[in-house]
């Protein structure tokens, strides 16, 4: 296997193995209470140190390396790329489909997969779209918070970025449906892998500059909130559960009595 597979495989067990030791393997679903927020990141310490890592490799690697692509890519090239490794992806997708009990959406990416494969030249062109079928974006962890998996402590993983303990083993499970493992010439699926990794990254440069506006100093905390909004917004398909607004533990509400009647 490519020293990826390794690195990723290794990347879920620390995840797992910290977790594991902790009082609290798993909290309740997302709410907006103190008490929860605070209790997301028992490990904020170690946390900052890994994500401040991350963020160095970014800075002075991945996105050097990601703007030199950009360059040399251009517009349908690149497009053609990422239409390439997000056809990759479908049978992902599908697996996701039907374990969350939804076989309407199974059969349309599984048709987009197919159509995409063959007219779309191994997925170089998403025809798919031009027949009404809207791709998807599932994955294990998603079809574990269906089933019940209550959401797990945040951490971040070296290289990889922020997860949880639901998350990587979702990604575990979902990176044995991938068909780049199965091909026989390492070297060539681990030179798709880094290929993969850097056409990511360029899809997100303009992302990471609105980031460093927006988040200014605050760029952990930032991140850690977009991707626990952004994870529960892939859960509900979109249409996440309407939130009460912040409040003070124990603090009444404007009109209400203190105490109990």
């Amino acid at each position: 296997m490519p020293r990826f597979k390794y690195l990723l495989l290794a990347a879920i067990a620390i995840n797992v193995i910290v977790d594991a030791g902790s009082t609290r393997l798993l909290a309740a679903e997302p709410t907006d209470s103190a008490t929860t927020r605070l209790n997301d990141d028992p490990y904020e310490r170690l946390n900052k140190k890994l994500f401040s890592f991350n963020d160095s490799l970014d800075r002075y690697l991945m996105k050097p390396v990601a703007k030199g692509y950009d360059v040399v890519t251009p517009g349908p090239v690149g497009r053609g790329i990422t239409n390439f490794f997000n056809n990759l992806g479908e049978p992902r997708v599908v697996l996701n489909d039907v374990l969350q009990g939804k076989p309407g959406q199974a059969v349309s990416d599984s048709v987009r997969f197919l159509l995409n494969s063959t007219l779309g030249i191994g997925g170089l062109f998403d025809v798919a779209k031009h027949f009404g079928l809207k791709r998807h974006n599932e994955d294990f962890g998603q079809t574990l918070a269906v089933w019940g998996v209550k959401r797990s402590s945040y951490f971040v993983i070296p290289v990889l970025g922020p997860s949880s303990v639901r998350d990587s083993i979702g990604e575990l499970v979902d990176f044995f449906t991938y068909p780049l493992i199965y091909y026989h010439d390492t070297g060539v699926s681990s030179g798709l892998y880094v290929l993969r990794l850097v056409n990511r990254r360029a899809n997100l440069l303009n992302a990471s500059d609105i980031l460093d506006e927006a988040a200014g100093d605050y760029r952990y905390e930032f991140v850690r909130e977009a991707y626990w909004q952004n994870r529960k917004n892939e859960i509900y398909d979109g249409n996440p559960p309407l939130e009460l607004p912040y409040m003070i533990e124990d603090e009444p509400v404007d009109g209400q009595p203190e105490g109990p009647p």
